[in-house]
């Protein structure tokens, strides 16, 4: 595990990699209009397709806030595709909430 890029991987007793969180670090430096925070930000929180609905993903997030929480971590964050609800929604049921819209128009 990089000390700024933290994995966790979620294995069966049978050793089959079922799902992996890969995340990076983000310091907020002191700022005029802020104050210094870390952020654990969730880069790809993937799991295996026949391990879906089977508490896999919330077992690795409760992992990830737990170590967030342990190393004074200000929050945890992710970005979550808007075409995708299914997944917008299992974020939202963890108790993740909406921090901000990042808006595009394609070109």
């Amino acid at each position: 595990m990089d000390d700024n890029n933290p994995v966790w991987v979620y294995v069966d007793d049978n050793g089959q990699v079922l799902g992996h969180c890969f995340c990076n670090i983000i310091d907020h430096p002191d700022a005029p209009h802020a104050y210094e925070y870390k952020t654990l930000y969730i880069d790809d929180l993937c799991i295996h397709e026949d391990a879906r609905g089977q508490h896999v993903g919330k077992t690795l997030y409760e992992y990830v806030k737990a170590y967030a929480k342990e190393n004074g971590f200000y929050n945890v964050t992710l970005h979550a595709w808007a075409c995708n609800p299914k997944a917008c929604g299992f974020y939202e049921h963890l108790g993740m909430q909406v921090q901000q819209y990042t808006m595009e128009e394609v070109l």
